[in-house]
Order: C-alpha cells, then structure tokens, then sequence
C-alpha cells in the first residue's frame, strides 16, 4: 500500500511539473494509484489471517521496532539534510537527496525483512537518484526525478501483488 501511495505521489509531482492539476496525466495517475491501492488492500485483506498471527510473535515484535526505528532515522535525516540543503542555498538537491536517502532505508529493510524486492527498490531508487540529477537536462530540478522514483515503487507495489503460480502438478510429472 505504501508503495502504491508513495509511488502515485512522486509520478503526480511530476504530472503536475509537466502538465498541470487538471490534465488527463494527472487524473490518469489518480486512478492508477487508486486502483493499485485497492489491489493492495486486498492482498492485505487476503492475507490477514497470516499477518495477525505474525505479528503475535516475538520476533515479529522485534521487526516492528526496528522496522519504525529505520522509518524514524530515514525522515530525520530527510528533515536535517532538507534543512541544511536549503540553508545553504543548494535547495534543487533536496529532491535527489529525499530519493536517495528513500533508497537506502530499504537496504537494512531487505535484510529486516528477508525480502529480496526491497533491495532492488533501494539500489535502484539510489541509482536513479544519482543518474537523473546529474544526467538529465535540469539536472536535480528535473521533474523525471519524481517520474522515475514513483515508476520504481508502483513495479514494486505491482510486483507485491502479482498472483504467484504454483507450478502444475500435472505438468511437473510430465517433464
């Protein structure tokens, strides 16, 4: 769910940049972001039963509090850098530095949680961070900044509620 939010929003900065509050662009992201929030919730609700259980355990608790300790140190030191960024007269980095610092609090999250697609997110969103502020025309005020970081995390969110296959049975013995 937060994938599918978070991403909606950068890809609506950019939308908004490009073309304007009331452009098809933008109520296309909307719906888009509506739709994959809907699909998550589902997923969620699905799988509640799971989660519930989960969470009972020591170690999940344990998860929990790191997992909101990573959360808290990520906006600190998103608020510090924004600060110091701005104070300095530097403010165009502030979005690049957001995605980048973004991208390494799924690093320890990947291993927090086991989870494989955090790591990709968080090196792809660093990577992107660093590629499209110094690559791009307008450098770090590029809108393609919030346009690529959005794109990562709806294939995230998208990836997260694909239905996995088990494989066929029937087609495994005949192989």
């Amino acid at each position: 769910m937060f994938f599918s939010f978070f991403g909606g929003a950068g890809i609506g900065v950019w939308c908004l940049a490009e073309f304007g509050a009331g452009s098809m662009m933008f109520i296309l992201d909307i719906i888009v972001m509506l739709l994959l929030l809907a699909l998550s919730l589902r997923q969620f609700r699905k799988n509640k039963q799971a989660y519930d259980a989960l969470a009972a355990s020591e170690n999940q608790k344990r998860v929990g509090k790191l997992f909101n300790l990573i959360n808290a140190l990520q906006w600190a030191v998103i608020f510090g850098v924004s600060v110091i960024l701005s104070r300095i007269g530097e403010g165009k980095w502030i979005i690049p530095a957001i995605i980048f610092i973004v991208g390494l609090h799924f690093l320890p999250l990947a291993k927090l949680f086991g989870v494989k697609r955090h790591l990709i997110v968080g090196v792809g969103l660093i990577v992107w961070s660093i590629a499209y502020s110094t690559l791009m025309p307008y450098g770090p005020q590029s809108a393609c900044g919030p346009l690529g970081a959005g794109l990562i995390l709806w294939l995230s969110a998208i990836a997260a509620i694909w239905p996995v296959r088990e494989p066929d049975s029937q087609t495994e013995n005949r192989q």
